[in-house]
């Protein structure tokens, strides 16, 4: 079941673009973090949503 929920989270991160990250710290303006999928860097948009700011690994 683990492995099928980590499926159908990188197919939305690789089709949809809806990045799952984990949090490292606040910039003073903005959250960024590292998406556990693609390894995207991301911020954080005032919605709480997640986008690259494409720098991949």
């Amino acid at each position: 079941m683990k492995e099928m929920l980590f499926k159908i989270g990188q197919f939305f991160d690789k089709y949809l673009k809806w990045h799952s990250c984990t949090k490292l710290g606040n910039d003073g303006c903005s959250n960024y973090g590292i998406c556990k999928y693609c390894g995207a860097k991301c911020l954080q948009d005032s919605q709480g949503n997640w986008f690259d700011i494409g720098d991949y690994k």
